[in-house]
């Protein structure tokens, strides 16, 4: 089991936030434009880098294990390999979902979406879920997300050509939705085809929270946007760029049943990665967007409303402390893991770039894992959760139940005396539950936690 937080690292640089004081540490350098980051259930950040590597990285040692080097995979300026997620039963279901460019023998630079299967410490299996989608050095998106009914969702880029994005015939320049197998849902708005939405740019950015689906798009010379996605909207690309604000703009947004942005920034900051970030380690931070902006070289700060539909507050951190900032990923312990992109077409690095840097409130206690009976190492998160619920114990488990705050119990199951163990809790009630532990000892451990 990982512990943060009690161990020493020597440090950089210091910012404040609100009433915390974040340091920062570098947790592994000399990256090659690394493009997604992810916090897996191993307690490892999962990661791809744009010349075709995937790997797990550390969070505290900074050791990286590639774990798949694709032959396939076309870097020329911004294209390569892109985004990547994992199957959110990882533990049961070790699928890990990955897109990215190659040169088709045909079509030329081409885009397509893959499924390997995490198994000895590599990624193998590869299954071809959708492909042919039009690539191009530039505006290739994309950024993979699995919603909460198990839909892959894509984001497209118009691969240099605005027109696609409006073509219902092509899949470029869209929000895909496609199953996890690769089949179009039935209930996709425009009938066997697998599009969710139409008009966008090039949107890298693409997260769910609070029940709303986000994304973050580059604009032209302006309006670079920070979007809700919903099913069967157009967000104007390239008739309208930002708000409709402009004659020709209201007209097609009238036509169209377009969705203006949130908000939208001219000058453009170049928006890339985004997620929610809503821990009690960063009170500032709490209920918030965070989004890396490339040629703005600085992070932003979306305070959202209560609803999550509205942004009420805007503001800057980080601003040209690591060059141009590629993605972010919040772990369990409330600590936030950026990348730094200046080995891109468009970056000066530095001489130990790229690099992954964590920042974190070192006077945060953890209050998570609040246990009742505390008889081995066990550790459980996230809590409140939403979706799903991991747990870690340096003694191998072998039994769980789920129980009502009442006593009653709702879910049991034998584990197989197993030290990672993941629960899909999606299905229950909000509220105030108990898990009790059984490890292979024979000992038991209840834990207290929340489902919101």
């Amino acid at each position: 089991m990982l512990i943060f937080y009690f161990i020493e690292a020597k440090t950089q640089n210091t910012f404040i936030v609100g009433t915390d004081t974040l340091t920062d540490r570098i947790v592994t350098t000399n990256l090659h434009v690394p493009w997604e980051l992810i916090w897996g259930p191993d307690d490892h950040i999962w990661m791809t880098e744009r010349n075709g590597i995937v790997s797990r990285v550390h969070p505290i040692s900074g050791i990286k294990n590639n774990i798949l080097q694709l032959a396939d995979v076309q870097e020329i300026q911004e294209s390569g390999l892109l985004g990547m997620c994992l199957h959110p039963n990882f533990i049961d279901t070790p699928h890990v979902f990955i897109v990215y460019t190659y040169n088709h023998a045909t079509l030329g630079t081409t885009e397509k979406v893959m499924r390997y299967t995490y198994s000895g410490g590599v990624l193998t299996n590869p299954v071809k879920l959708i492909d042919s989608i039009d690539g191009a050095n530039i505006h290739n998106g994309s950024r993979l997300l699995i919603s909460d009914d198990r839909k892959l969702f894509i984001t497209t880029g118009d691969a240099a050509t605005g027109s696609k994005a409006q073509d219902t015939t092509l899949p470029n320049g869209k929000i895909l939705r496609i199953n996890l197998d690769g089949t179009i849902p039935v209930d996709n708005p425009y009938l066997n085809k697998p599009i969710w939405s139409i008009g966008h740019r090039n949107a890298q950015g693409l997260i769910i929270a609070n029940g709303i689906m986000y994304s973050s798009e580059h604009g032209p010379t302006s309006d670079d946007e920070f979007n809700i996605i919903q099913k069967k909207r157009n967000y104007g690309w390239p008739t309208v760029a930002g708000f409709c604000n402009t004659a020709p703009e209201i007209t097609f947004c009238n036509a169209n049943n377009v969705k203006e942005p949130l908000v939208a920034w001219t000058p453009t900051l170049a928006v890339a990665g985004i997620a929610y970030y809503n821990h009690p380690a960063i009170s500032l931070w709490q209920h918030s967007i965070l989004m890396t902006t490339l040629k703005a070289k600085k992070l932003v700060q979306l305070k959202l409303n209560i609803a999550g539909d509205s942004v009420v507050n805007k503001t800057d951190f980080l601003l040209n402390e690591y060059g141009r900032l590629r993605n972010i990923c919040v772990s369990p312990y409330g600590s936030i893991f950026i990348t730094s992109s200046n080995t891109d077409a468009y970056g000066t690095p530095g001489v130990t770039d790229d690099r992954i840097i964590e920042l974190r409130n070192l006077n945060y206690i953890p209050l998570q894992n609040e246990q009742l009976e505390k008889k081995s190492n066990i550790s459980l998160f996230p809590s409140p959760a939403n979706n799903m619920l991991y747990l870690h114990s340096d003694i191998a488990m072998k039994h769980i139940h789920i129980l009502d705050i009442t006593g009653k119990i709702i879910y049991e199951k034998s584990i197989n005396n197993t030290f990672i163990y993941s629960s899909q809790v999606d299905h229950l009630s909000k509220g105030i539950y108990l898990l009790k532990v059984t490890l292979d000892n024979n000992v038991m451990n209840v834990l207290k936690w929340v489902k919101e």
